[in-house]
Order: structure tokens, then sequence, then C-alpha cells
């Protein structure tokens, strides 16, 4: 799951509790790319997103798991709310790689 984003700076004139946001992922393992997002949450630039996924893996016993998981990585984008009839901004993206 999704818990937390830390660290990530406010776009310029911004305050902490002026701001919504919300996280979107991709999670790619071997040819299979899964995609979601949290709902929205406002009041902070560090919320905590208690949100759960599930993603299929397929199947765990093959000999090609293990390569494909070594392979495979997590990409989270956090989006902050720019206003009416604007496109979400941009504030962060984060890369996480599975290992062993």
């Amino acid at each position: 799951g999704i818990n937390a984003e830390y660290g990530v700076p406010l776009p310029q004139g911004w305050k902490p509790e002026d701001l919504k946001v919300y996280v979107t992922w991709e999670f790619t393992l071997s040819d299979k790319t899964t995609k979601g997002q949290t709902k929205w949450y406002k009041g902070g630039i560090n919320p905590e997103l208690a949100e759960l996924f599930r993603v299929d893996i397929g199947d765990r016993t093959a000999r090609s798991f293990a390569r494909a998981i070594k392979r495979g990585a997590l990409k989270a984008t956090l989006w902050y709310d720019r206003g009416f009839l604007k496109k979400p901004g941009d504030l962060g993206t984060g890369t996480v790689k599975c290992t062993d």
C-alpha cells in the first residue's frame, strides 16, 4: 500500500493547509503494468494515505518469477489540485525497484 509522502516541496505561493493531493502509481512486473490512484487528500503536504491496492503478480511458482521480480518497479507520482478548470500539477515522482 501507499502510506505517506514526505519532504515534497510546495508549489510557489501555496500553503500546506490549502493543498489537495493524490497519488497515482504504476507497478511494472515483466511485461505487465498495473496502474491505480488514491483518493484526494486535503490539508497538508505530508498526508497519511492509508490505502491498499491488490496487484496480480501471476504464477509465483514459475522459475521466471524471481527474475521478473528483480526487474519490477513501483513508480508513484504525487499530484496537487491547481484550481478550477486546470489540470493537476505534478509535485514529485519516485521509483522503487524490487529486490530479493
